[in-house]
């Protein structure tokens, strides 16, 4: 009963279906090979026993081999529970009853139990168990009369302990294998997840700020189709042009290749904020920024620009460089910062932390909201 309760208590399964099933159809194929040593067992049977005891024994060495070949590799490495009973206690019982009823070449059974026990139950089970079968069938045969034998048996029980050292590392380095073919699986796994957020926090940033200022010239459009028609129709253009500019970065994001410009950035939202009648302080040159640090706070003029048009009433924005920090100011406080960050700050905020750097996002003076980017050497 104790073995029993053990032999549940294996770490969880570790081969997957698939691997199993290789696993499966390769020990079906070597353990019938190397079944050949209960050859002995036979000889035995038919040197030294009556007809019946032969006929019981031919049986349950088939009842023992089709457990050895067919119920072990179900049950071993963490299989389900009921192959892991069957398997050691069928062949347990089979073990014992053949000692029994046809005396010595049970001993033959004795490596075969050892690698059983190895493969489905837990270290702290298999190795002092198949230790222990080594050494009862070394010292033990030499006192029973029925097993014909005199000596220890140094033969069965080297065999025994060489067959559990071999399945032992074979089990260790299944375990290791697995292990490192559930770590690749992660990994991968992760560099999807971070590609799929990384398409779609670009996607938010992009469309965000693209959608902004299509609306705003199309606004002024329709304002100026009627008091100033060529004007009107130049600001159309600029909108289909941002159009076609908004479909190339998004296939340039799916595919990976897209890059920000700080310098384009800056003169993107000059335009962006001059079509929303919001005054704009910007730098006249980004040559003092980092090279490293660019295409990171041309996100960040994106980002502050494009919240400071759809979240606030701002009449003035300011956007001030240095050489590794960044910040964009507006004057709009009480309609600036959403109640809680917003997917694009939450895009920036990973971006700064990929390169160690830090955000800070919220109101500046009575009537000011600050976005402020910083990377230290």
């Amino acid at each position: 009963m104790a073995m029993t309760e053990e032999c549940t208590q294996v770490a969880p399964s570790t081969f997957g279906a698939k691997e199993r099933r290789e696993f499966e159809r390769r020990w079906g194929f070597f353990a019938g090979i190397f079944l050949v040593y209960l050859v002995y067992a036979l000889v035995d049977l038919w040197q030294h026993h009556s007809i019946p005891q032969r006929v019981l024994g031919v049986v349950l060495i088939a009842l023992f081999s089709f457990d050895y070949v067919v119920l072990v590799p179900k049950g071993a490495f963490g299989g389900p529970v009921k192959y892991r009973v069957r398997a050691v206690g069928g062949m347990v019982f089979i073990t014992v009853l053949y000692a029994w009823a046809c005396g010595g070449g049970a001993a033959a059974f004795v490596p075969y139990l050892a690698v059983t026990l190895v493969l489905v139950t837990p270290w702290r089970v298999a190795i002092p168990a198949a230790v222990a079968l080594a050494v009862a069938a070394t010292w033990l045969p030499q006192y029973i009369s029925s097993f014909d034998t005199n000596g220890l048996q140094w033969g069965v029980g080297a065999g025994t302990l060489f067959a559990t050292l071999v399945v032992s590392v074979m089990r260790l380095f299944a375990g290791t294998h697995q292990q490192l073919s559930r770590a690749e699986e992660e990994i991968e796994q992760l560099a999807t997840e971070q590609e799929r957020l990384r398409i779609a926090r670009d996607l938010h940033d992009l469309l965000g700020h693209a959608l902004t200022t299509v609306t705003l010239k199309a606004e002024l459009a329709s304002r100026l189709v009627e008091r100033d028609p060529v004007r009107a129709a130049a600001e159309m253009n600029e909108v289909a042009e941002l159009s076609r500019q908004s479909l190339a970065d998004v296939r340039e994001t799916v595919a990976g290749y897209r890059e920000v410009s700080l310098v384009r950035e800056l003169a993107t939202a000059r335009e962006v904020l001059q079509a929303a009648g919001i005054e704009a302080e910007m730098p006249a040159a980004a040559e003092g920024v980092s090279g490293d640090l660019r295409e990171l706070f041309g996100w960040v003029v994106r980002e502050g620009v494009t919240n400071a048009v759809r979240h606030s009433r701002a009449h003035h924005v300011s956007v001030r460089l240095e050489r590794r920090a960044i910040e964009v100011v507006n004057d709009g406080a009480d309609h600036a910062a959403p109640s809680a960050p917003g997917h694009g700050l939450t895009g920036l905020t990973e971006r700064a932390e990929a390169l160690g750097g830090e955000v800070w996002a919220g109101p500046e003076g009575e009537a000011g909201y600050r976005l402020r980017v910083e990377v230290p050497v």
